[in-house]
């Protein structure tokens, strides 16, 4: 992959109105023999990351209730939307107004890895193998159905996440928060509606087609075929 494209995009979208469109990236699936690099590139772009010890702090904080691994929590209301600033101060951390998202290395069953958490605080996974990154990421989306983007100059693995994500958008090369709702990607600019996998909205999204069929033509033959005559007027 062209990790500094892959940096912007991921800093890009998760920090887009602080990550709080659906469409935003939630988690960061990354392979083993790149994972630092990217760590790296996030962090010139933008990105803070914080300790495993802080990562444990902060969840008590931004989550209402964390429930058993690999199942969804709930996540506190007051948190959702927030900047990076204000959700680090919950913890005694003052960074400047340079840091865009949050970052925190995890195992895949953290439950920010399974939770929508709606800001930009992100979960950082490290997997063997591309086919290991795609299988959990594909695991993490849970079905939802909506947005999900791959980094990779490997068109097989392109082309195998396709098949596999069965989601309203999917992102190649690109920010899944911008470019899978038409910001800077191809495509009428739109969100998606309601947090499934409805896809994007239109006007015509919003207004009842009909269809009005008649059975045979729009000739009327006044007087033709009467008692099996035929009359002409």
């Amino acid at each position: 992959a062209d990790l500094k494209r892959a940096a912007k995009s991921i800093i890009e979208g998760a920090s887009f109105s602080n990550c709080i469109a659906c469409a935003s990236e939630k988690e960061i699936f990354v392979v083993e023999p790149v994972a630092d690099r990217l760590k790296e590139l996030l962090k010139d772009y933008g990105a803070f990351e914080i300790t495993a010890a802080q990562g444990e702090e902060l969840i008590k904080h931004i989550f209402a209730e964390i429930r058993a691994p690999g199942e969804p929590g709930v996540i506190n209301m007051d948190f959702i939307g927030q900047s990076p600033q204000t959700i680090l101060k919950s913890i005694g951390l003052e960074v400047g107004p340079d840091v865009k998202i949050v970052i925190l290395e995890t195992d895949r069953n953290h439950p920010l890895v399974w939770t929508e958490q709606i800001m930009p605080v992100l979960p950082f996974i490290r997997c063997r193998d591309a086919d290991d990154a795609i299988g959990a990421a594909i695991a993490a989306e849970q079905g939802y159905g909506h947005t999900m983007a791959i980094h990779s100059n490997n068109q097989e693995n392109i082309k195998k996440m396709a098949g596999m994500a069965k989601c309203a958008a999917f992102v190649k090369n690109g920010s899944c928060g911008l470019a899978s709702v038409g910001i800077s990607g191809e495509g009428y600019i739109s969100f998606h509606i309601a947090t499934n996998g409805e896809g994007q909205t239109r006007p015509r999204t919003f207004t009842l087609i009909r269809r009005c069929v008649l059975s045979n033509d729009f000739r009327y033959r006044f007087g033709a075929e009467v008692q099996g005559q035929s009359k002409t007027v």
